[in-house]
Parts: structure tokens; sequence; C-alpha cells
């Protein structure tokens, strides 16, 4: 995942904090902002669930745009955009 600048390795376990997707918020890991996770029915399907109180955008490979509120997951496709409100990130693999 290439957030701003960075890339950032996602595994079944990574989870994502405040300092991931807001550089203004340097070395902050008082909780997390996201978190790997398996589709509920179908545990092929993996995704990055929304761990914030704020609502993220994401835009599809196809460029279908939709809400992530907090507690959902946007479903980790190559060339998906997450929208994190100060940054922007790109699924790639």
């Amino acid at each position: 995942m290439k957030i701003g600048t960075s890339i950032v390795m996602l595994n079944h376990d990574t989870r994502l904090y405040p300092h991931h997707i807001d550089d203004s918020k340097l070395y902050d890991f008082s909780a997390p902002a996201a978190e790997i996770t398996r589709h509920p029915s179908d545990p092929k399907v993996w995704g990055l669930r929304n761990l914030t109180q704020e609502k993220w955008v994401s835009t599809g490979p196809d460029g279908t745009v939709k809400d992530v509120p907090p507690g959902r997951s946007v479903t980790l496709a190559s060339g998906t955009k997450v929208n994190f409100g100060k940054n922007q990130a790109e699924i790639r693999y």
C-alpha cells in the first residue's frame, strides 16, 4: 500500500496507526486507525477496516466511489484508492 509518499507492507495482522495515515501525527501509537481483516462470510476476501471515528472514501479500480464509515472495511484490490482525510493511499500488489 502506498500512503502519500510512503510504502506500507500489509500482512494478515497489520495495524495502521494515526501516524501512518496522517503526516501531522508523528509516532502516534495511541490507538490503531485501521487493521487488516477477512470478510466475515468469504475468508478469501481481505479488507482494511476503519477503526477511526471519521468516514473514509474509497475509489475502486473501476472508478466506483464508496464511503467507508467507522467499523466498516474496504476490500483490498489492486488499484483501489482510500482517502483517509489528510492522506490518500493506493493498494498495490
